[in-house]
């Protein structure tokens, strides 16, 4: 499949708490090609999440990652055959507890007033300081 991955806040939210958890950077996880063993490993991690955590739909999935839906099946099964394992049980478990915290907080509207712009935003954070 030759197509730009497509995200939104929750794939945004999704990338970087992989990204972060396996310590794979955003860009590895996005890019068109396979990669070394532990950044299609943490690909197929991501691709599990967005299915399972999210409900999205293999094709779904493959979009956002510009993946064949075929892709994100194979992804799905070599994750649920790794946890049977327990500790990699104990720990995608876990990472599944922090996408749902996010995905709560995505949910919500912010309180705050809305800031325009980053210039907006550091003026703010340094309004306070």
């Amino acid at each position: 499949m030759n197509t730009k991955p497509q995200t939104d806040g929750y794939t945004e939210l999704l990338i970087n708490l992989v990204s972060v958890a396996t310590q794979t950077s955003r860009g590895a996880l996005l890019m068109r090609r396979r990669g070394e063993a532990s950044v299609a490993h943490a690909r197929q991690i991501a691709m599990y999440l967005s299915h399972t955590g999210y409900g999205n739909s293999l094709t779904k999935v493959g979009a956002q990652f510009g993946r064949d839906k075929s892709t994100v099946g194979h992804a799905v099964h070599i994750v649920e055959d790794l946890r049977e394992d327990a500790g990699f049980e104990l720990w995608i478990s876990e990472l599944e507890a922090a996408l749902d915290a996010g995905k709560r907080c995505l949910d919500l509207r912010y309180p705050g007033r809305a800031l325009n712009s980053r210039k907006a935003a550091k003026e703010e954070v340094l309004s306070v300081l």
